[in-house]
């Protein structure tokens, strides 16, 4: 259940009414001092902080956990403490003549899957700061290695939403594709696919390197999330003393991975780096506010309960945010949303994130304090160049979870003499040891026989490819591509996985061609490549067959 949330003291909105605010402190290089040290010591403090952890990093911090703890648990700068027992955790304001700063390290694993050792999503609050975890310790998932598994049916297979055939198909996979399973469901038939919202039937993949087994994965009966992946938050009751000690919530992910996280009850995919701030309001007060006026409109309360007003602004990276519509946040712009609390503190209504809006020049130069924090990955402010790309790209081409599934093209390797690499003229060699025995000969990887032997004219709607089988291989990749009058649409290009044991493949060429295309071609160009493991277990390309070109008859 909803840990219920905690009221705190109204707050004017300040920059998140478009207003901002700066009061110059008295001392200022008596600030940037403070700022400075306090920066360097959370750097120091909280270095090699593992995953599920919080940190304290510059004096003050308080929290608050689920049990009772030892008066000195987590009180000086550098103490660590589990997540899943943090109830909320808070931050002090700058005060120049205490010398303190209150800032926070949380690093929360989201759906950053294991595959990626080390990496997780890292909070820094920073200044009169407060973040709740929305997440109990009984629901909390905190998961283990997982068990990289293929599939194993002859035939594309459908990935779905939730542990059973009743939920919605969210995609497909192919015979032999490569997944990290994470967790079963409660009744041991459904594996969960790591960095991914899908499960998929146990009876559709075995574990890829033997002796492994899917027991060892822990239970869960939904997409179960971890501690602090959802949470809500608020920042500073009153206009920062100082430009480079400002109250906020800062959040960075890795590169190569989309993290979803709930904040203050909305949906977030964050695709980097963003700068949050949320203040609590009255509904009255935000009906009438030019800002946020339009986010609370369908909502009518009983009374006039309190609301938190939260602005994302991204500096790094995108974000996609309203699941049912999929808005996309461009780098360099904000968007803003409302959640309202009934008198029990609640939440009863949270409004989608709005429209996103480009930040000015004024909007950035006041944001580049984040060049100086001590994140994983140093950040620069965006040039107005790398913002229109962002927004002429759309959400099409950001980060995915790193390595899983492996649908994009091996890296192809010319056998060498390497005695890690199978070949396919040769079995491998131990340069400093004896040749390698008949049996080993026998069971290299081997492309003797390979080659595809259909189709080689023109071809209609359904189309089957066929070869003959290369040997003790990890699979087959088929790579098709539309063609206009002899040239190849680069965008057009689609990549199949095939089991190792299969000797054909069908694949409906509407796809290419079909009205909800826009490929007007007429023709396809393909290939078919042998997959391998190398020494590391990466897929690589032990052989190929040529381009084939072929007429395409509607």
């Amino acid at each position: 259940m909803r840990p219920q949330l905690r009221v705190w003291t109204a707050c004017i909105l300040y920059v998140l009414l478009g207003v901002t605010v700066f009061q110059s402190a008295a001392q200022p290089s008596t600030c940037t001092t403070l700022v400075t040290q306090a920066l360097q010591a959370v750097g120091q403090n909280c270095q090699g902080l593992g995953r599920n952890a919080a940190c304290y990093g510059f004096d003050r911090v308080d929290a608050r956990f689920a049990s009772e703890v030892e008066e000195s648990f987590f009180s000086q700068p550098a103490d660590t403490t589990p997540l899943d027992e943090l109830v909320d955790i808070q931050t002090t304001a700058l005060d120049v003549e205490q010398s303190r700063w209150g800032i926070a390290v949380l690093n929360v694993q989201a759906n950053v899957p294991n595959t990626l050792p080390g990496q997780a999503v890292t909070f820094l609050l920073m200044g009169d700061t407060q973040v709740q975890n929305d997440v109990s310790a009984d629901e909390a998932l905190v998961v283990g290695e997982p068990v990289r598994v293929v599939v194993t049916a002859g035939q594309r297979v459908n990935l779905r939403g939730g542990p059973a055939t009743t939920f919605n198909i969210v995609g497909n996979a192919d015979p032999g594709q490569p997944f990290d399973a994470d967790a079963l469901s409660t009744d041991g038939q459904w594996v969960r696919l790591a960095a991914f919202n899908a499960w998929l039937s146990r009876s559709l993949v075995a574990p890829l390197t033997a002796g492994e087994s899917l027991d060892s994965l822990p239970v869960t009966d939904s997409d179960a999330p971890s501690p602090m992946q959802a949470f809500y938050f608020r920042t500073g009751i009153g206009a920062p003393t100082c430009e480079e000690a400002p109250d906020v919530l800062v959040l960075q992910g890795p590169n190569e991975v989309r993290v979803r996280l709930s904040v203050n009850g909305a949906e977030v995919e964050l695709g980097s780096t963003a700068i949050l701030r949320s203040a609590q309001e009255s509904f009255s007060s935000l009906s009438g506010s030019p800002v946020f006026g339009g986010l609370v409109s369908g909502f009518d309360p009983v009374g006039d309960p309190a609301c938190l007003a939260t602005e994302l602004a991204l500096v790094e990276g995108d974000a996609l945010v309203n699941s049912e519509s999929a808005l996309h946040i461009p780098l360099g712009h904000r968007s803003r949303t409302v959640t309202c609390l009934n008198e029990d503190s609640m939440p009863v209504f949270t409004s989608p994130w709005g429209t996103p809006e480009l930040l000015t020049e004024e909007d950035l130069s006041a944001l580049g304090y984040v060049e100086t924090l001590p994140l994983p990955r140093p950040v620069t402010l965006p040039s107005q160049e790398e913002i229109d790309e962002s927004v002429a790209r759309g959400p099409n081409v950001k980060p995915e979870p790193t390595l899983l599934p492996l649908i994009a093209r091996p890296t192809r390797v010319v056998p060498t003499p390497d005695p890690s690499r199978p070949t396919a003229t040769a079995a491998p060699q131990n340069p400093n040891g004896p040749t390698a025995t008949p049996e080993q000969v026998s069971n290299a990887p081997s492309c003797d026989g390979f080659r595809a032997t259909s189709p080689f004219g023109p071809v209609s709607e359904i189309v089957q490819f066929f070869w003959d089988p290369a040997r003790n291989i990890y699979g087959y990749q088929l790579e098709v591509s539309a063609l206009d009058d002899g040239d190849r649409i680069e965008q057009s290009t689609q990549l199949y996985r095939i089991g190792s044991t299969e000797t054909n493949y069908t694949l409906d060429l509407r796809q290419f061609f079909g009205s909800g295309t826009s490929f007007f071609g007429n023709g396809i160009r393909w290939r078919l490549q042998v997959l391998i493991l190398d020494a590391n277990s990466n897929i690589t390309t032990l052989c190929e067959t040529p381009y084939t070109d072929n007429d395409y008859q509607r």
